[in-house]
């Protein structure tokens, strides 16, 4: 499912890829595969960036790595999107 997300976006399909990450994100969080559903939160929100579009992965992402323990990468994430989350 992860590969096929890339591939999709690879290939233009903006909505498949992103319905996929979110997917695998919520698979992933399913089997406590933390890191993984962090990660592919990051790559919606990395996705939606790129195409100029709301971005809704953010908080997901954020909630994530939070629950991962990865505050390291929360507080980069919230300098990095700081205009976002004001």
């Amino acid at each position: 499912l992860i590969l096929e997300a890339f591939l999709e976006g690879t290939r233009g399909d903006f909505n498949k890829a992103e319905e996929m990450f979110s997917q695998a994100a919520s698979l992933a969080e399913a089997g406590e595969f933390l890191n993984d559903a962090a990660q592919l939160q990051e790559c919606r929100l990395i996705l939606q960036q790129s195409k100029n579009k709301k971005l809704t992965a953010l908080e997901p992402a954020l909630l994530a790595y939070e629950k991962w323990g990865a505050y390291g990468k929360v507080a980069y994430l919230q300098k990095n999107y700081s205009e976002v989350l004001s």
